[in-house]
């Protein structure tokens, strides 16, 4: 198994003989293949297929940085994503603060930040591992740290909105 920390650093776990996990790091990978900073960075792992890997963050202009592997990242393929409002990738423009989840049949959700000064909460679905998205939507304006989490057939979004924590599902 191949897990990404931060957008770049790679760690593998291993069986030993006594079943304890090790965990050693690989090469640094350059996902973004960007110049400049990039952060905010959130990543993902396909639970119906662990070779499959997503990887989000944002770079010093407020775009979103992607990346994807189907091979358990030996091989990434990178794009910048919500740039403008007719963006390739069909995303409204961001601003930052991403975050990534897979549920258990392999769709992609993805939420982040709009841009400044009416900051909104953006929610999107990709069922081909972020190739592309679909069904984006604002879920509220004047938002920060929205985060996304799925599981046990669900989706639900966290974000602070005016020193309120608000959840939906």
């Amino acid at each position: 198994l191949t897990a990404t920390l931060g957008l770049g650093v790679f760690a593998s776990l291993s069986r030993t003989a006594a079943a304890t996990p090790a965990i050693t790091v690989g090469p640094i990978v350059n996902l973004s293949q960007g110049i400049g900073n990039q952060f905010e960075g959130s990543v993902a792992i396909d639970p119906s297929n662990r070779l499959r890997m997503f990887v989000l963050g944002r770079d010093e202009t407020g775009n979103l940085i992607g990346a994807r592997s189907g091979d358990g990242g030996a091989t990434w393929t990178h794009s910048r994503m919500g740039t403008s409002i007719v963006s390739v990738d069909k995303l409204p423009p961001a601003w930052g603060n991403t975050s990534v989840t897979f549920d258990d049949f392999g769709n992609l959700f993805v939420v982040y930040l709009g841009p400044i000064p009416q900051t909104y909460a953006t929610f999107a679905l990709s069922i081909d591992g972020g190739a592309t998205f679909s069904h984006q939507t604002a879920l509220a304006n004047l938002t920060d740290q929205p985060v996304v989490a799925a599981g046990s057939g669900s989706v639900w979004v966290t974000y602070n909105r005016g020193g309120v924590n608000v959840a939906i599902g």
